[in-house]
C-alpha cells in the first residue's frame, strides 16, 4: 500500500499537509494498517508509508493518532439534479426531508445539501440520471468554488424506448429521460453525451435489443460504461441475463433479479405472457401470484448460476435499499394496505437476491437513489445487517465504483497519486460500519473541507 513521493517542479509552492500516525484502511489490501503517514501537495498524496520525513517547517500537520483515515466515499446512485428544482420549500417541507441538517425555508438547496455530502466523507457522487447540463453547471460550480460538494460522475439523462416511464420529470428538469428508439437514436446520443462529459451511460426499464446492443457498444468505444436499470419488476425488456451477456457490467436495485431467477413452471408463464403483451390481465394474475409466492418463487439454482455469473464478468450490483424502506415508510403513514404488503414482498425479495450475492462474492455498491447524504450511510447500515461485511461496504463505497468507472488511478485508496480525498473518523469502521458517522476531518482535493474540531 505504501506509496513514494516524486518531486516536481513546483511542489515546493503547493499547500503541504501531513497526516501523522493515522490507523489507514488500505482498500486494496482489504486491512488496517497502524500508524501512517500521509503527505499531501496540492490536490494529491505524494507520499504514503510509517515514516514520512518532509523536513519542512512550513507543512501543516494533522494527529491522526487514534484516528482512522478511509478514501473518501463514493455515493454510487445519486440523483443530485432534483436538488436544483426545489423552489421555495416550507420550513415543514425541509425539516421532514432533512431533520438533521439546519435548513430554513428559502434557502439554497443545492449549496446546503451539497456541503453535507463532503462534510459526512462523501466526497464522490455517482449521478445515476438527470439532465446533462444540470449536472456539468453542479460540477462547474462545484469545481469553481461556488459550492462546495462532492466530485461528481454524472451520466447524463435516463435513456429508454417510448413511451418514457418518466415523461413527467422532464417538465421541472428538461432533458431528465431521453427516448432511444432506433439504432440511429442510439449512436447519436452516446456521441452527445460523450461530448458533454458524461463518466457513463444509464439505461432504463425499455429497450429494443438491437437499440440495446448499440448503446453498450457506441458507449465502450468512446470508454464509457452502461449501468442499467431493468426497470419493471417481472416484464423486463433486458432482464439481468440478458444484459450481462450485452455487456453491462452494473446493475441497480434489489429487485432487478427477481424475473430471471424464476422456478421453471413460473419462467415459462412468464415467457409465454411476454409474447402476448397485450394480456394485461393475465400478466396482472401473474403477478399476483409471484408477490403471493414472495422467495418461494425464485429457483435456488437459478439464483446461484446468476451469481456466479456476475462473479465471472466481474458484475457490480447497486441494491439501493433504502430508498424502498422509505416507500415503505410513506404508505405506512397513508395506511394503504395493499402497497404495503407489496413492498414488504420486495423488500423480502431484495434482502433474499443481495443476502445470495454477499454469499457469493459479488461487488456490491453502496447508493441510496437520491440526493440526501445521510441515506448513503443509512445504505451502509441496511447492508451490514444482510451481513455484509464493513470492509467490502467501505470497498463498496470506495475501490470498487473508482474501478468500475475506470478511475481507480485517482480515486478509491489512498496511496501516492491519488486525489487527497480522505475522510478521518474518530472510532474504527472496521469494528462497526456504523462508526463512518464518526468524521472528525474531511480532507477533499488536499483542502480540508470539514475541520469540525481538531483531530
Amino acid at each position: 500500500m505504501f506509496g513514494t513521493r516524486q518531486d516536481r517542479p513546483g511542489n515546493a509552492l503547493k499547500r503541504r499537509i501531513l497526516l501523522q500516525k493515522v490507523d489507514l484502511f488500505d482498500t486494496q489490501q482489504g486491512a488496517l494498517t497502524r500508524g501512517v503517514d500521509v503527505l499531501v501537495e496540492g490536490a494529491d498524496i505524494v507520499e504514503v508509508g510509517c515514516h514520512v520525513d518532509i523536513g519542512d517547517a512550513g507543512t501543516e500537520r494533522i494527529d491522526g493518532r487514534g484516528k482512522f483515515a478511509l478514501p473518501g466515499l463514493f455515493e454510487c446512485h445519486g440523483h443530485l439534479a432534483g436538488l436544483t428544482v426545489r423552489d421555495e420549500p416550507t420550513r415543514a417541507e425541509v425539516a421532514e426531508e432533512f431533520p438533521d441538517l439546519a435548513l430554513k425555508a428559502g434557502d439554497d438547496m443545492a449549496k446546503a445539501v451539497l456541503s453535507q455530502f463532503v462534510n459526512r466523507g462523501i466526497t464522490q457522487v455517482r449521478d445515476a440520471g438527470g439532465p446533462v447540463d444540470t449536472l456539468r453547471q453542479l460540477k462547474d460550480d462545484i469545481s469553481s468554488g461556488k459550492y462546495t460538494g462532492p466530485d461528481i460522475f454524472y451520466a447524463g439523462p435516463m435513456l429508454e424506448k417510448s413511451p418514457l416511464t418518466w415523461e413527467n420529470h422532464n417538465e421541472c428538469m428538461p432533458g431528465f429521460s431521453v427516448a432511444v428508439n432506433t439504432v440511429k437514436d442510439a449512436g447519436d446520443i452516446v456521441e452527445q453525451l460523450a461530448a458533454a462529459g458524461v463518466s457513463c451511460i444509464k439505461t432504463f426499464n425499455n429497450f429494443d435489443t438491437d437499440v440495446f446492443t448499440h448503446v453498450v457498444e457506441r458507449a465502450a468505444a468512446h470508454g464509457l460504461r452502461v449501468l442499467h436499470d431493468p426497470g419493471a419488476v417481472l416484464f423486463q425488456s433486458v432482464p439481468m441475463d440478458l444484459g450481462i451477456e450485452i455487456g453491462i457490467r452494473c446493475f441497480e436495485h434489489g429487485k432487478s433479479p427477481w424475473p430471471v431467477v424464476l422456478t421453471d413452471g413460473l419462467k415459462r408463464e412468464l415467457m409465454a405472457l411476454r409474447e402476448t403483451s397485450a394480456d394485461e390481465q393475465g400478466r396482472m394474475a401473474f403477478a399476483g401470484k409471484l408477490f403471493a409466492l414472495g422467495v418461494k418463487s425464485v429457483s435456488s439454482a437459478r439464483l446461484t448460476r446468476l451469481v456466479e455469473r456476475m462473479v465471472e464478468k466481474e458484475v457490480c450490483f447497486c441494491p439501493t435499499l433504502n430508498v424502498f424502506t422509505l416507500f415503505l415508510e410513506d404508505e405506512s403513514k397513508k395506511g394503504n394496505q395493499d402497497m404495503i404488503k407489496r413492498l414488504s414482498v420486495l423488500m423480502a425479495m431484495q434482502s433474499h437476491f443481495v443476502k445470495q450475492m454477499i454469499r457469493g462474492g459479488v461487488r456490491i455498491l453502496v447508493g441510496h437513489d437520491g440526493y440526501n447524504p445521510e441515506f448513503t450511510v443509512r445504505e451502509m447500515e441496511l447492508l451490514s445487517g444482510l451481513g455484509l461485511s464493513p470492509e467490502e461496504i467501505i470497498r463498496g463505497a470506495t475501490l470498487y465504483p473508482a474501478e468500475w468507472l475506470g478511475v481507480a488511478d485517482r480515486y478509491g485508496n489512498v496511496s501516492a497519486g491519488r486525489r487527497a480525498n480522505i475522510v478521518i473518523l474518530e472510532r474504527d469502521p472496521l469494528e462497526d460500519i456504523r462508526n463512518v458517522r464518526a468524521v472528525c476531518t474531511v480532507l477533499q482535493g488536499g483542502n480540508v473541507v470539514f475541520p469540525g474540531r481538531e483531530p
